[in-house]
């Protein structure tokens, strides 16, 4: 081209070009803003959309999630939707909420998700993949981080809510139960984290691993009782030998290591 235009754009172009192999993007967009400006053609309008692509991927890769978002908002405002921006949004988007999740801001990744939503940068199968998402972060923090009380009523009111199914509820209680159990046995006893397990058993209607769990705790709780008890009869301490047996077979009355024991003491004991 030879007109005044024309060579105005040329000259633009050549700076953009520039500018791209430097990395400075957002000085690349406003030439292509003014290039767009002056043309008002199709091929323009691809350039700059290329350009605010490339400004995006740059703060995208300097984690820069929210001020890509409002970058965007304001070329939709000037703009309009221009083609292929809308998955660039969305993307940004995605991971705007992976960062307020990993921080902990678990509400304002949700406000996110439903102020987008309704401005229609999200479709409802984002909306929701993204609430999911959002949901089971909380959630596996509070599994890991939070009191057992507060855990646990997270989970429960996630499902109440609808937030997970059953499956991810039954998922969550293992997880949270089978934590406590071992920081309960660590501190008050492997009975204690029985009890701990068959509260997980009851609200899952019976989950093998939590069963399992609890064969364990038990196995281990008749080790010790059984140790107990060796130490007592080879230091012929009887009468505690006995009592500790029966103290035993009390909470598991069916055990065949206890019942071998109670009757090698009745044997040498005479009682």
């Amino acid at each position: 081209p030879t007109d005044g235009k024309g060579l105005l754009s040329f000259i633009l172009q050549n700076r953009m070009s520039l500018l791209e192999r430097q990395y400075r993007f957002a000085q690349a967009v406003g030439l292509a803003t003014d290039r767009y400006a002056i043309l008002r053609n199709k091929g323009a309008l691809g350039d700059l959309v290329s350009e605010i692509g490339n400004y995006c991927a740059l703060l995208n890769q300097r984690t820069e999630y929210s001020t890509a978002i409002a970058f965007l908002d304001r070329v939709q405002k000037d703009y309009g939707r221009l083609p292929k921006l809308g998955n660039i949004m969305s993307g940004l988007i995605h991971n705007e909420v992976l960062q307020l999740s990993k921080a902990g801001e678990y509400g304002k990744a949700l406000i996110l998700i439903d102020k987008r939503s309704t401005s229609g940068d999200l479709d409802a199968q984002s909306v929701a993949s993204l609430k999911k998402l959002v949901v089971q972060n909380r959630l596996a923090q509070a599994v890991s981080e939070s009191p057992f009380a507060n855990a646990l009523a997270e989970i429960e009111n996630s499902y109440r809510g609808g937030s997970i199914d059953q499956s991810e509820y039954h998922r969550y209680l293992v997880a949270l139960f089978g934590k406590e159990a071992q920081q309960t046995a660590a501190t008050k006893g492997y009975l204690s984290a029985v009890k701990v397990l068959d509260q997980g058993i009851k609200l899952t209607g019976g989950n093998a691993e939590l069963e399992r769990g609890r064969g364990i705790y038990l196995n281990n709780y008749i080790a010790a009782i059984h140790n107990h008890f060796a130490t007592l009869f080879n230091n012929r301490e009887y009468g505690q030998a006995t009592k500790v047996i029966q103290e035993g077979l009390a909470v598991v009355p069916d055990s065949s290591v206890l019942n071998q024991d109670l009757q090698l003491i009745r044997r040498t004991s005479g009682g």
